[in-house]
């Protein structure tokens, strides 16, 4: 599926797929592991790839109050403004847009297999370069073989 596809479902959708997916737990777990490897500060920044309708920002920003979280959705930002106002969030595409600097801990919670393979070196790459030394990048995958495809619905 298209980048511009998936982006027009996610925008469609974004009411739909929040209520589908409000049953699954908070990655609370994973934020605390994550935040729990960036011990270079107090008060991190940290950014989210892909933060959808901000359900993991709500519990990053228990943490620390320097948060970004991107999403190529622009309903999924609205969503998500309304639901984490203390949050910071902006329509951004990690494929294409530059990456804040300063970084401490970047998220990306099943985010990036969105990312077609022969893109995802320079993503990798451009966020290495937004991270601070010693940064971390938390990245959540599906385990399986690589492969494309198109779904109709």
């Amino acid at each position: 599926m298209s980048k511009k596809q998936n982006t027009h479902i996610y925008n469609t959708k974004a009411h739909q797929l929040k209520q589908k997916f409000s049953g699954m737990d908070v990655r609370k777990e994973d934020v605390e592991r994550g935040l729990s490897l960036c011990t270079q500060k107090q008060n991190p920044f940290g950014f989210e790839i892909g933060c959808a309708y901000g359900r993991e920002a709500g519990e990053i920003v228990r943490h620390t109050n320097r948060y970004l979280g991107i999403d190529i959705a622009e309903n999924f930002i609205k969503i998500a403004r309304e639901d984490v106002p203390e949050a910071r969030f902006e329509v951004g595409d990690i494929e294409v847009d530059a990456l804040p600097s300063g970084i401490d801990l970047i998220f990306a919670f099943a985010s990036l297999l969105h990312t077609p393979s022969d893109r995802m070196k320079d993503v990798l790459m451009r966020a290495q370069k937004a991270l601070n030394p010693e940064g971390i990048f938390y990245i959540s995958l599906k385990l399986g073989e690589y492969k494309e495809f198109t779904k109709t619905d």
